[in-house]
């Protein structure tokens, strides 16, 4: 389990300010963001390696501490960018609901550090018992993508976060269901395992089921380019999805984070993340 922190203090959820477009804000307070950077560290250092596994390379290689943990984070801006908000979107969404009791660290399993993990970017599962599955056990996606600089003209990080959430719908889950179980059995976790085994059979044991979108952008370009590119036959999608699915328990919803200096703020993460 990530090292979790005070999180949700740092945010508030606004509900009405994008409600036209169904989209939930998380509104980050900018006056501690210090304090946030601070606490953060360890639960960031924490998503790429455990406190064992840590240890264990610092005593058998004879290294440094700072240089077992920069051997793991990545050094591409953007990928440190867009993993900067996969982690926090995971923090907030993994605090929001504690009833999620399978929380993959996916950036532990990558192959290449300034290589992006394939399939669902964030996936949570719920199943107090997997021996006994119940039609309220659940599954939850996330698609995240962060934009710190100046989108084109016509882009919008909300919509490429919604076309994710929706290949997660389609196509995505049973991969990255598929990929969560071989992972665990190769790393010896079988309880895990089984939990997420449980989800393979949608038909004789039915789940609910989440897919979010997340964008993580400068609030300097939140309004005039994500907000105003917004493609509203992706909204009324998901409205449509939603519509559809109410009785079975599947749904999609939208959520944004707007930061200031984000390309700041996740420089200052990186940079300090190894002395943490």
């Amino acid at each position: 389990m990530i090292n979790m922190f005070d999180i949700l203090s740092f945010f508030t959820e606004d509900t009405m300010t994008y409600s036209e477009s169904n989209i939930v804000m998380y509104v980050f307070d900018e006056a501690r963001t210090d304090e946030f950077i601070m606490n953060s560290l360890n639960s960031y250092r924490y998503a790429y390696i455990s406190d064992e596994d840590l240890s264990e390379n610092v005593a058998k290689m004879g290294t440094a501490r700072s240089e077992e943990i920069k051997e793991v984070l990545p050094t591409d801006p953007i990928i440190q960018s867009g993993e900067f908000a996969e982690i926090l979107t995971f923090m907030l969404f993994h605090a929001l609901y504690p009833e999620y009791n399978v929380a993959p660290l996916r950036w532990r399993w990558k192959e290449e550090k300034n290589r992006a993990v394939h399939f669902a970017d964030i996936m949570l599962l719920s199943c107090p018992d997997e021996e006994y599955p119940k039609d309220t056990d659940k599954i939850m996606t996330i698609e995240v993508k962060s934009r710190a600089t100046r989108p084109g003209k016509r882009e919008s990080s909300i919509n490429k976060a919604i076309g994710g959430a929706m290949k997660d719908s389609i196509s995505r889950e049973g991969k990255t269901l598929s990929f969560l179980l071989q992972r665990y059995k190769r790393d010896k976790q079988f309880d895990m395992a089984k939990k997420v085994k449980r989800f393979e059979d949608a038909v004789a044991y039915p789940y609910q089921t989440q897919h979010n979108a997340m964008a993580i952008v400068d609030s300097s370009y939140m309004d005039v380019y994500h907000i105003g590119n917004l493609d509203s036959t992706l909204i009324e999608e998901i409205e449509s999805f939603n519509n559809a699915h109410t009785m079975s328990h599947h749904s999609m919803a939208v959520f944004v984070i707007p930061m200031d200096n984000l390309k700041s703020k996740y420089e200052r993460v990186y940079q300090a993340i190894p002395n943490s």
